[in-house]
């Protein structure tokens, strides 16, 4: 039995500064034969998170409050372009102790748009997040988080050259 992973490294970025990832969602028709994929690359299996992602009415970009089977949330704030294929999503998170709480406040004044609820496996590869997601009502997906770390020297070219090299592994169309 897993239990749900914490991120205090990207929990402390998300406080002071932004975060950017090149990221691509894709559905996944075969999650046996991905995970044999990510193995045969090196991954491996961090985390299985039961995760309810609730995404309020925003101005601009979007934000949501993620909250886990058990214990502490995540409010992530984030910005990126609606297309498909590979894009960068620049993003903040907060941990929320009271998860409940919060979503009670920001429901109040914001108003719900949609709420997600996902079983997600955690893959790591190298510092790359990989997750497989079976998500309620929509189906089974796959998707890279390539971190782009610009303060040592990546830039983001050679970073979406890496998330290019994944898709090509996994067969997903960029």
């Amino acid at each position: 039995t897993h239990r749900p992973a914490r991120f205090t490294d990207l929990r402390t970025l998300g406080r002071s500064q932004r975060v950017t990832n090149i990221e691509i969602k894709a559905r996944c028709p075969d999650l046996d034969r991905t995970r044999d994929t990510a193995r045969r690359l090196g991954a491996r299996e961090a985390a299985v998170l039961i995760q309810t992602d609730v995404y309020f009415r925003v101005a601009r970009g979007r934000l949501k409050l993620r909250m886990f089977d058990s214990g502490p949330g995540e409010l992530i704030y984030y910005e990126r372009p609606d297309d498909q294929g590979l894009r960068r999503s620049d993003y903040f998170i907060s941990p929320v102790e009271d998860p409940v709480r919060e979503r009670a406040v920001l429901e109040g004044a914001l108003g719900v748009r949609v709420i997600v609820c996902k079983r997600r496996e955690l893959w790591l590869l190298d510092g790359i997040r990989i997750h497989l997601d079976e998500v309620d009502d929509l189906g089974r997906f796959i998707e890279f988080e390539v971190l782009v770390r610009e303060g040592e020297g990546e830039s983001e070219e050679e970073r979406r050259r890496v998330a290019d090299t994944l898709c090509a592994e996994f067969g997903v169309a960029r």
